[in-house]
């Protein structure tokens, strides 16, 4: 769905860190390395140098969903350092399309469905949707990417980290619905795990 009103992305330091299978391609490595840098760092040269790079990897590889979805949050990204409206309302609407279509993509194929690949975009489509603000209306994709990431069976191997932020943003989500028993829930299990994470999540977007 276009987004049509002047939104701001709040972003933390505090995200998260992809799997890099030992087949990835040196130069998917460059990508995955140029967006955790983007993302630590914020600003507007180091995101679009990421930009550049995931978007020279997509069209090089059209078929390549997990391209597209990294492709996507960056230019998500962009939007917010972006001055002029209307330029941030065209870097989120392009960035949630190439999102939503590298998952999509990554879906629709036997061989990544259900594996490290789905759970590697939907946590950086679910991450990037959560910390839109609730008016624009990702709440819904970022708690069924969330619900998938935690029912995968693969879902035990991932980093503390990774699982306490899947958990914090269920209770994020599930705060901003006033549901606040599941909110509760979701909090608990990830402060279980990684209460650094759990807290730093809860306490800047709830």
């Amino acid at each position: 769905m276009k987004i049509s009103k002047l939104f701001f992305i709040a972003m933390s330091t505090l995200l998260f860190i992809p799997f890099v299978n030992a087949t990835d391609a040196p130069e998917w490595n460059a990508v995955t390395a140029a967006y955790s840098q983007a993302k630590s760092k914020g600003d507007s040269d180091t995101i679009e140098k990421a930009l550049d790079l995931a978007t020279q990897y997509a069209e090089k590889y059209p078929k390549d969903g997990r391209a597209m979805t990294y492709r996507g949050s960056l230019a998500s990204m962009k939007a917010r350092e972006s001055i002029l409206p209307w330029r941030k309302l065209g870097s989120l609407n392009q960035g949630l399309d190439w999102m939503d279509e590298g998952v999509t993509m990554v879906l629709k194929d036997k061989e990544l469905a259900g594996g490290r690949v789905e759970l590697d975009v939907r946590m950086v489509r679910g991450i990037t949707s959560a910390r839109i603000p609730k008016l624009f209306g990702r709440g819904t994709v970022a708690r069924s990417d969330f619900l998938a990431v935690i029912g995968n069976p693969l879902f035990n191997e991932m980093n503390n980290v990774n699982k306490a932020n899947a958990y914090a943003w269920l209770a994020v989500l599930s705060h901003r619905q006033s549901d606040d028993a599941n909110s509760n829930n979701w909090l608990n299990k990830a402060r279980e795990i990684d209460p650094v994470t759990a807290d730093a999540i809860w306490t800047q977007y709830k």
